[in-house]
């Protein structure tokens, strides 16, 4: 097996969010805390297509450079409140819906009720990379490692960016298999 820098590994993950309908051409951001260093996707970057030159690294104590991700405050919060050391944030389209409709999304599939048993849904006034949100996220990402922002998106952590990418893409599945189960009219999910 190939070793691959932190760089390189937000790259891969970057392209798979994606190729799976994760995020748009120009939305969402990933970030991953190695050796004190965050290391964030640049502001306007398109995950799908990064390069070395779209990965922004500074010093987690310090202020960040302004080309960094609008939502690194919100990165920021989970580091300094979890042990989580990767981060990604996506736009996956059924769960944004039902987010619409919903306070928490309880997964009926077995794999989404394996790996995230609630997804909570919070309301923000200011939903983009503001402190209302880095505090949202920062809360409650200790108890769940998925935490949505309704009309806007999803904040998952974990150890790891593959740990990551398995929990948004749980997430999403598990967000279109409940919306093909209503469509069928299925109305309890005991």
């Amino acid at each position: 097996m190939k070793f691959m820098s932190v760089t390189e590994k937000i790259i891969v993950t970057g392209r798979k969010l994606f190729e799976l309908g994760l995020v748009g051409v120009q939305s969402g951001n990933i970030s991953v805390l190695f050796n004190n260093f965050v290391h964030i996707t640049r502001t306007g970057s398109q995950l799908g297509y990064l390069t070395y030159d779209d990965i922004v690294s500074f010093p987690v104590d310090s202020l960040p450079p302004i080309e960094v991700s609008m939502e690194t405050v919100v990165h920021l919060s989970v580091y300094k409140n979890s042990s989580h050391t990767a981060v990604v944030h996506a736009h996956p389209p059924y769960l944004i819906s039902l987010g619409f409709f919903m306070e928490k999304f309880s997964p009926i599939d077995t794999e989404g009720k394996y790996y995230l048993p609630e997804i909570p849904f919070f309301e923000a006034k200011d939903p983009i990379g503001s402190k209302e949100v880095a505090k949202i996220v920062g809360e409650n990402i200790k108890m769940c490692p998925a935490v949505f922002i309704k009309t806007h998106g999803i904040f998952a952590a974990a150890k790891d960016l593959d740990s990551v990418l398995n929990l948004v893409s749980v997430a999403e599945k598990s967000a279109r298999i409940f919306y093909n189960v209503k469509m069928f009219g299925r109305k309890n999910f005991a």
